[in-house]
C-alpha cells in the first residue's frame, strides 16, 4: 500500500524546513548578514511560540515581509506585526506578510484591503510623493487598524450600511 511507504514525519519536517530555508533565503537576497539571518530564525521559532502558529506559516509572513519589504532587517522587528495582522483582520500570514511590507517601502496601496476607512485614508498617503513619509503614514494608518474591529465587523458594518 502507498501510504505505507511514505515518511509523514519526514514530509513534514523536510516542508517546514524549506519553508524557513525560503525565509531565511529572502533575508540574504536582500542584503542581510549572518547574524541578521541567525536573528531572523529566532524571530521565527519565537514568535511561533508567541503566537501558536506553525513554524511554515509563521515563516510565510517571514518571507513575504523580507520580499515585499525589500529589508533584511524588517522580519526580525515587523514579524510580530506581521502575525497580529493576519489573526486580527484574518488574514492568510504572507498576505499579512506582503501588506506589511509594502508598507514599510512606502507603498500603501495593500492598506487598501483592511477596511473601508483604510481605503480611504491609503489613497490620500498614496498622493505624497516621498515613500519614507508615505510608510510612515502607512505605518500609522496600519496600527490604528490593529487597534480597530477585524475585518468581519467591517463587512458586516458595510452590509448593514
Amino acid at each position: 500500500m502507498v501510504l505505507e511507504r511514505i515518511d509523514v514525519e519526514g514530509v513534514f519536517k523536510d516542508e517546514i524546513s524549506n519553508r524557513i530555508e525560503s525565509a531565511i533565503a529572502s533575508v540574504a537576497e536582500f542584503g542581510g548578514t549572518v547574524e541578521e539571518a541567525r536573528g531572523s530564525l529566532w524571530r521565527i521559532h519565537q514568535v511561533s511560540q508567541d503566537t501558536g502558529k506553525s513554524l511554515t506559516l509563521v515563516a510565510n509572513a517571514a518571507r513575504m515581509l523580507a520580499d515585499e519589504g525589500e529589508d533584511a532587517a524588517s522580519v526580525s522587528r515587523h514579524l510580530g506585526t506581521a502575525m497580529d495582522l493576519a489573526s486580527q483582520k484574518m488574514l492568510k500570514t504572507e498576505d499579512a506578510g506582503r501588506i506589511l511590507g509594502r508598507t514599510l517601502r512606502g507603498d500603501v496601496a495593500a492598506l487598501k484591503e483592511l477596511s473601508p476607512a483604510a481605503s480611504r485614508a491609503a489613497d490620500k498617503i498614496a498622493k505624497i510623493t516621498d515613500p519614507a513619509i508615505r510608510a510612515q503614514l502607512g505605518m500609522q494608518l496600519l496600527n490604528r487598524e490593529l487597534k480597530g474591529s477585524p475585518r468581519a465587523f467591517d463587512r458586516m458594518s458595510d452590509a448593514m450600511a
